[in-house]
């Protein structure tokens, strides 16, 4: 199947200090399209992906 983001919303959430929401939606749909595109393959780099998204 398609690639998973290799981090869930809720350690997300925690990770950036953001409520679930919008938001985490938001950045939930790109980390999608990044791991399509081999960009997420890992959490941490999920997670800096999502630091970069926010700033």
């Amino acid at each position: 199947g398609p690639p998973r983001v290799p981090v869930r919303g809720d350690e997300l959430a925690r990770e950036l200090g953001i409520e679930p929401g919008p938001e985490l939606g938001r950045l939930l749909r790109e980390l999608e399209q990044a791991a399509y595109a081999g960009e997420a393959a890992t959490r941490e780099q999920a997670i800096a992906l999502a630091r970069r998204l926010r700033a």
